[in-house]
C-alpha cells in the first residue's frame, strides 16, 4: 500500500501513526468487530485466524486491518500477538 511513496511522504504518514504496545496472546483485532484502525507491524509476529482457523502470520513491515477501513466492513479475522 505504501511501497511507492518517497521518503518525505513516508515520513508524513509515519508521523500520523500512534504506537500501540501489545502482549503475547493479546488480540489486536477480533473477527466481526467494527474496525477503525490500520496496523503496521513494527516488531514481533502476529497470527491471523478466521472462524478459528489459522490463515497466516504477519511480521515486521507488514500491514493489516486496512479492509475494514477501506470498505467500512466488520473485521474479517482475528489477529493475535504471537
Amino acid at each position: 500500500m505504501f511501497r511507492n511513496l518517497g521518503e518525505k511522504e513516508s515520513s508524513i504518514i509515519g508521523d500520523a501513526f500512534e504506537k500501540k504496545t501489545v502482549n503475547s496472546g493479546q488480540a489486536i483485532t477480533t473477527q466481526g468487530n467494527s474496525g477503525s484502525h490500520l496496523y503496521v507491524v513494527r516488531s514481533g509476529k502476529y497470527k491471523c485466524f478466521k472462524d478459528g482457523e489459522f490463515l497466516r502470520s504477519y511480521k515486521e513491515g507488514e500491514i493489516f486491518g486496512e479492509l475494514a477501513l477501506i470498505y467500512g466492513a466488520k473485521r474479517a479475522a482475528t489477529i493475535n500477538c504471537d
